[in-house]
């Protein structure tokens, strides 16, 4: 800006909302004003969702268990449709630092591999995993996801960053869940849980992370606070609908069944 350059950039937050109540907030505040000073902001304002309106025959490799006879068998059903005459096999990821993910079902090609919801959200696992994996397979398939709440929080902004980084890696995903992607996060008012966060004033430290991934398999802004979770939830879905359905196989995966 002190050079002349004109920014343009868009974002999900106005800036005096961008970092909202994160870890040692007024170190970021100048940069706001900054922003406000020197840029003019345009709301955007639109409830339409062109993730959904794009997602052309959505929901083809999401399959719910509630709703249908047989959705124990379908994931396995599109694993060994793409492997044809290969078979699985467990093999090991290496990460960084020495660190690995397994995979216990995976496509000695690595075309695709299978993973139960506990497998990648059940354990400590993060961003850097997650783009290993997401690096390494094209289609992804991902059984046994259970509603989430504020109470799993931690297993919650696993999954989060899980479906951010196999976004911004344009993977193919199958699932297999308890409910639909806007059914799938629970987050409500009354929840006690809920009523105890908000009510309690964060300090350095004290807060939960969701991690948001970039191309570079890096977070973007450090532990945001457990309210975030409310935007978080409503972009995962959003993004499982488009990652499930015909219209983004068909473009990033090559498949057609």
């Amino acid at each position: 800006i002190a050079n002349g350059v004109v920014c343009i950039a868009t974002s999900n937050r106005p800036p005096d909302s961008l970092y909202e109540e994160g870890i040692n907030r007024s170190y970021f505040l100048p940069f706001i004003a900054l922003l406000e000073r020197h840029c003019i902001v345009h709301a955007m304002s639109n409830s339409k969702d062109y993730r959904l309106m794009l997602a052309d025959g959505n929901d083809d490799f999401f399959f719910v268990r509630e709703n249908s006879k047989g959705v124990e068998n379908k994931c396995e059903g599109v694993l060994y449709h793409i492997l044809g005459d290969r078979h699985p096999v467990e093999t090991v990821l290496p990460v960084a630092f020495g660190r690995n993910v397994d995979v216990r079902c995976s496509d000695p090609s690595g075309v695709v591999c299978l993973f139960h919801f506990q497998e990648l959200c059940d354990v400590e696992l993060g961003a850097s995993d997650y783009h290993a994996i997401a690096k390494q397979y094209r289609i992804i398939i991902i059984k046994d996801i259970p509603r989430l709440t504020l109470k799993q929080h931690d297993q919650a902004r696993r999954f989060i960053t899980l479906i951010d980084e196999l976004y911004e890696a344009r993977c193919a995903l199958v699932c297999q869940a308890h409910a639909r992607p806007d059914k799938l996060f629970v987050v409500q008012n009354n929840d006690s849980h809920f009523r105890q966060i908000n009510d309690t004033e964060l300090k350095p430290g004290e807060a939960f992370g969701v991690d948001v991934a970039q191309s570079s398999g890096r977070t973007t802004g450090e532990l945001a606070s457990v309210r975030e979770l409310r935007f978080a939830f409503k972009r995962a879905a959003s993004r499982l609908v488009e990652m499930t359905s015909k219209g983004w196989w068909t473009k990033h995966a090559g498949a057609n069944f």
